[in-house]
């Protein structure tokens, strides 16, 4: 079985690279995957740990973010310049071993060059890197997965040659069958003995075809950024559509409070944000002329950042996301920045939606036209809120 780890940052590209983990379980159902740090035992050294599950694995995608190089600690020391820091002996412990390194290019981020990386990583600068881009995720994920059928062992490629043999196989095996069943059926004026099975032997009952059981609906997943920009609804992440069977009620969304002091979304304007879903790029940045523009995906953006303000546009910079962080003191339909997701649930019942977003959970909300999505970080605190237009 072929063994992918992709090596990531937190910090840099956490949502991409769960995403890229999706689309990849999806195309190596045989395989394994790894990812992350968090499988590591406690007690034992973590080095050595890494290193192992490294030396497992055929294949390593090194996803890369823009902030990858220059990241650094609390103390301002740059991560890679550590010889601790769990990206960099992941990746120079696969380099070691001539293990096949792919970088995976994310969010505008530029290739290392060898000089600005440390010794055992240079030879990261010289490997052929892919683009992630979140506007043509399919496609990019999938030049990833072809580039990896190139590297990975010669029995994965042997397994996947000989699919179309064992599936001619069984249908020559079918047509044989056939064809002696035909020549031994009885024909009129034809005598044929009759078999007795011995008393022992039970009879054989005709076969009789299972009955359906119906299938609950499972709504489509909801696509992000590493930014939290609302993905194309069109990402091949999203969980298959499936026909309702009649005794099947798919999920409600939750209806939004009746008392516009709650903070109510509903039309698009969030409480104490100047601007509302729908506004053009030109009225959000005269509204924070003290943000700066940005790209994320290949979309406008502005950050308003001071005012925990984040705006993301379509191609067509119409507003259509805004991400809500600390310092920003507003209630979004009665539940603030820290609250416990208890806290949430008690006021806006279960989620339509959760799924895990990084290190977070992310919880899907629908009010109206417009959906509201709580991030509840490891402590259980809503840590960002995202309002958006309901694609």
């Amino acid at each position: 079985m072929p063994g992918i780890f992709i090596n990531y940052r937190r910090d840099d590209a956490p949502g991409v690279a769960g995403r890229l983990y999706d689309h990849l379980a999806r195309k190596f159902t045989g395989g394994k995957l790894f990812i992350d740090v968090d499988a590591i035992k406690p007690g034992l050294d973590f080095v050595k740990q890494l290193d192992t599950q490294v030396s497992q694995c055929d294949a390593l995608l090194a996803v890369i973010g823009p902030h990858w190089l220059a990241a650094a600690d609390s103390k301002g020391k740059r991560r890679l310049d550590d010889p601790h820091d769990y990206v960099r002996i992941e990746i120079a412990s696969a380099l070691k071993r001539d293990i096949p390194v792919i970088p995976v290019l994310i969010d505008d981020a530029e290739m290392p060059a060898e000089a600005d990386l440390p010794e055992d990583l240079a030879p990261l600068a010289r490997r052929h890197a892919l683009e992630l881009r979140h506007t043509r995720f399919a496609s990019d994920a999938d030049a990833i997965v072809s580039a990896l059928h190139t590297v990975l062992p010669e029995t994965t490629k042997k397994n996947r040659k000989a699919i179309p043999l064992i599936a001619a196989g069984v249908v020559a095996l079918v047509l044989i069958g056939g064809a002696i069943w035909w020549l031994t059926r009885t024909s009129p004026g034809t005598q044929t003995a009759e078999i007795t099975p011995a008393p022992s032997t039970p009879p054989v009952q005709p076969w009789q075809p299972a009955t359906p059981q119906p299938q609950a609906v499972i709504p489509p997943a909801p696509s992000y950024d590493s930014s939290g920009g609302l993905l194309d609804k069109n990402a091949d992440n999203a969980a298959p559509s499936e026909v309702t069977p009649s005794n099947v009620t798919p999920p409600s969304p939750i209806a939004p409070p009746s008392e516009a002091s709650t903070g109510d979304t509903t039309s698009g304007q969030v409480p104490g944000v100047q601007v509302a879903l729908g506004d053009s790029f030109d009225k959000v940045s005269a509204a924070y002329p003290s943000g700066r523009q940005t790209t994320v995906s290949e979309k406008p953006a502005w950050w308003a950042q001071s005012q925990g303000l984040y705006f993301f546009f379509t191609g067509d910079k119409v507003l259509d996301n805004i991400r809500l962080d600390p310092p920003y003191p507003g209630a979004i339909h009665g539940v603030k920045l820290g609250d416990s997701f208890d806290e949430v649930k008690k006021k806006l019942g279960e989620p339509l939606r959760s799924w895990d977003f990084g290190t977070d959970k992310a919880n899907l909300y629908q009010f109206g036209n417009t959906n509201v999505r709580f991030d509840v970080n490891p402590d259980g605190k809503v840590g960002t809120i995202f309002v958006m237009t309901a694609n």
